[in-house]
């Protein structure tokens, strides 16, 4: 006979991670834009600044310039120390 595992052990982790991520990003349901409290220098929402103009060579030889993107453009910088 196959043994059952209880349900509430499967489950429970999911949730309790589940949870914690919640609470990291702040999941409260109010506006996540702003931040609240006294001598806060973080930005409180609205607009994204715009970045400053730069050009990158890319592999294939061409380059790359960020005024001329046509769709928004993600940056990811990614060190492996």
């Amino acid at each position: 006979m196959k043994r059952r595992v209880p349900i509430l052990i499967v489950f429970a982790p999911i949730v309790v991670v589940f949870a914690m991520v919640l609470v990291a990003c702040g999941g409260s349901g109010n506006d996540a834009g702003s931040v609240s409290g006294a001598g806060s220098d973080r930005p409180t929402g609205g607009a994204a600044e715009v970045a400053p103009d730069f050009s990158l060579k890319l592999d294939d030889g061409s380059t790359f310039v960020l005024s001329e993107a046509t769709k928004p453009t993600y940056l990811v910088f990614w060190a492996e120390w």
